[in-house]
């Protein structure tokens, strides 16, 4: 009811109000529902969107907390049903609104007029909480009008049932979830003129507060209802004047065009904050470092600072590391991306904060992040996010909107049985004081460090949480897409003959992998030998079925590791010999070019520096394009130096 008596109400006014079948609309409001689909569409059409809920589903044991967050984490506003929703959801959004349940009384509805006392106690709502009402242990007998109660609730007739009670009694059974809820029943009692008593909740005694009403209408212990009963009766005299006036401030408060007129200012108003984060909330984002690592998607990283920057609480910093330089910098290019490595290292080791959220570019942070990481955070385990598919994913990737990716391992077994790079994860400060970022692990850091914290049983907490991520390259990018993407953007002047992604990310992931094995391997062999004499359940293991035969693969890959380890070392040695060769032919080179030609400078022609990267491109001899174009990168430089002589 409380859709369909808004939307004839703006009917009334001269909106075009459609219910469940509006694809073209400008405000959208979900209530309930959890259509992505739906939503994305709007999203994308520019539409306004609007969630509204009134029952507590952001509690843990709701079923359907995961769900609401994601949905509340995409809308513009959110309006709930009572000052408790308020400030549970307000701690996820930034403009959240209270709109309280319109009176809900059919139009014309007659008000109680009979006030002769029969004893005729009444009870109507949900016949789920008939258990209130029987946790009372009334002698005296009471009328509920609920499904299969003892008056067939129907909309038609439930008004003139009720105005028939002499007093409807509203217990509830209180609990987390129904302490959430609003007082519509008694604003339905008020408005129609009809005594009651209600248990005395938080929403109940606002709502005495607002109609006027003394307090003996609410009922605090259990086993004081009888006497409140018995109380009611001996003042029956007192209360047809106090229920008319009651009945007036009901219908001007919450009537239903007052109501209409109140949602439309709230869902349009696109300036008044909701209500801010707690001050826990607050407190703990003051602790935090916020670090974009620009690696899988570095042209996406603007974004992922622009959302940091907007969570609604101050952060101890919010920094990047990138081998590319800042828009707007004239500072010059790293010439090595897998530099970002030993940065984030230096980065992390410099942090005096309590904790470090390091994110990968390309993911955005919701407003409730900060709320949900200061619920979950531990002071020495990690914290992964799992990402969820963001409004401004492309529509043409085969993704359902609203899907959680980058699914983390959570139990050891699932750790140790393949290499795991997060989107984003929090690191308290306590882990960096015994632990360090591995920098020959490179891409795979992270699961290193895991590692570390799996040797000491101390396994990652897993959030879902409000995180979504920017763009769709994000969710299929691998580290090697994002070196691909800085060769192309520091020498776009010798066009690199790139390898196959995917090939040359699954060399490079086995190749640190390895490492990463080796450096564990105590770690691997333990889980490796508990498997092979105990193997672990699925039902112990529900996210991982593979498990067992992961870690038996594991098997051959440790006894490998230290071949390959060796082998890797090897080439590396022999690439790093080449290149300091080549760099020794290049300095002669420059400095006989020098001596017979003028070397190009930061106002020659293209035609000239042409010339020279042919030139380069034809000493390099075999090496790949690629390498051309950083020794290219360093003949500039070299060049802007001899020219300055």
């Amino acid at each position: 009811m409380r859709a369909h008596y808004i939307a004839d109400a703006l009917r009334a006014r001269g909106h075009d109000v459609e219910i469940d079948a509006r694809p073209d609309a400008e405000l959208v409001v979900f209530q309930k529902k959890r259509n992505f689909a739906a939503l994305f569409e709007a999203k994308r059409r520019g539409a306004r969107v609007v969630y509204d809920f009134d029952d507590h589903y952001l509690l843990d044991d709701s079923g359907a907390r995961d769900e609401i967050l994601k949905i509340v984490n995409l809308a513009d506003v959110v309006t709930v049903g009572s000052h408790e929703l308020l400030q549970a959801a307000s701690a996820y959004h930034p403009n959240v609104r209270l709109f309280e349940n319109p009176i809900d009384v059919l139009p014309g509805a007659a008000r109680k007029s009979d006030y002769d006392w029969r004893s005729r106690l009444a009870w109507f709502g949900n016949r789920t909480n008939l258990v209130a009402l029987d946790a009372l242990d009334l002698a005296l007998p009471v009328t509920t009008i609920t499904a299969h109660g003892d008056i067939e609730w129907a909309l038609e007739t439930v008004d003139a049932h009720i105005a028939a009670a002499d007093l409807v009694l509203l217990p509830v059974e209180q609990s987390a979830w129904t302490l959430a809820k609003n007082a519509n029943r008694l604003f339905k009692c008020a408005a129609l003129a009809v005594p009651f008593l209600a248990a005395d909740t938080p929403e109940h005694r606002r709502a005495v507060e607002e109609l006027g009403l003394p307090e003996w209408f609410l009922v605090g212990d259990r086993s004081a209802w009888r006497d409140a009963i018995r109380s009611i009766e001996a003042r029956y005299d007192e209360l047809p004047e106090l229920m008319r006036a009651a009945s007036v401030r009901a219908h001007d408060a919450f009537g239903i065009e007052r109501q209409a007129e109140r949602w439309l200012d709230a869902v349009l108003d696109p300036i008044e904050p909701g209500v801010r984060a707690s001050e826990v909330t607050r407190r703990f984002a003051r602790g935090v470092d916020v670090v974009v690592l620009a690696e899988r998607t570095p042209d996406r990283t603007q974004a992922t600072l622009a959302s940091a920057r907007a969570v609604g609480c101050e952060l101890s910093s919010v920094s990047t590391i990138s081998a590319l330089p800042a828009p707007g910098s004239t500072a010059p290019a790293a010439a090595d991306f897998f530099d970002i490595y030993p940065a984030l290292a230096t980065r992390i080791g410099g942090s005096a904060a309590e904790h470090t959220l390091i994110v990968q570019a390309g993911v955005e942070l919701r407003p409730s992040v900060m709320a949900e990481l200061a619920r979950t955070a531990h002071p020495d385990r990690v914290v992964i996010l799992r990402p969820q598919i963001g409004p401004s994913q492309d529509p043409t990737v085969p993704v359902k909107p609203g899907t959680l990716v980058d699914e983390p391992p959570q139990t050891v077994p699932e750790l140790v049985s393949e290499p795991f790079l997060p989107l984003a994860l929090l690191v308290p400060a306590q882990v960096w004081h015994e632990h360090s970022i591995d920098v020959a692990s490179g891409a795979l850091w992270a699961w290193d460090l895991l590692l570390d914290l799996a040797a000491k049983e101390r396994e990652p907490i897993v959030l879902s949480a409000p995180v979504s991520l920017v763009a769709p390259e994000t969710y299929r990018a691998t580290p090697i897409h994002g070196h691909a993407a800085h060769l192309q953007l520091t020498a776009p002047e010798v066009a690199a003959e790139l390898p196959n992604m995917t090939t040359e990310w699954q060399r490079l992931r086995s190749t640190l992998a390895s490492h990463v094995v080796e450096r564990h391997r105590a770690l691997f062999e333990r889980w490796i030998a508990l498997v092979a004499t105990r193997p672990y359940s699925h039902a112990a293991t529900p996210s991982s079925e593979n498990a067992q035969n992961q870690i038996a693969r594991l098997s051959a890959k440790l006894a490998e590791s230290s071949a390959n380890t060796k082998r890797a070392l090897k080439a590396q040695a022999k690439q790093q010999r080449k290149i300091d060769e080549l760099e020794a032919e290049l300095k002669r080179y420059v400095k006989k070019r020098a001596k017979t030609r003028r070397l190009p400078t930061d106002s020659s022609s293209p035609g000239e520096w042409r010339q020279l990267a042919r030139e380069l491109s034809h000493l390099s001899g075999t090496l790949t394009r690629a390498a051309a174009a950083r020794i290219f990168s360093l003949a500039r430089r070299g060049s802007s130096r001899t020219s300055g002589d």
